[in-house]
């Protein structure tokens, strides 16, 4: 998320977030997690973004579990 919140909101592309994975290290304590992004314009805000990352994990015993959340809102050039 670091990544992404240092990048102004127009090099912050779709292909860009589908191409995110997990960390190695992630996937040693989490192996059946996964990672999804959303992108989305906020409305009445000229070149704000909000991007949102999320990680879910089935619970120890298989059920699905909530996702934690990140949120980083991005602006364009000024």
């Amino acid at each position: 998320m670091e990544d992404l919140a240092a990048r102004p909101a127009t090099q912050v592309t779709s292909e860009e977030l589908q191409k995110l994975q997990l960390s190695d290290a992630a996937k040693a304590r989490l192996p059946d997690a996964s990672l999804k992004s959303t992108s989305t314009p906020v409305a009445d805000a000229q070149g704000l973004l909000k991007v949102q990352l999320s990680i879910s994990w089935p619970s120890l015993s298989g059920q699905p579990t909530e996702p934690v959340r990140l949120t980083t809102w991005l602006r364009g050039p000024q």
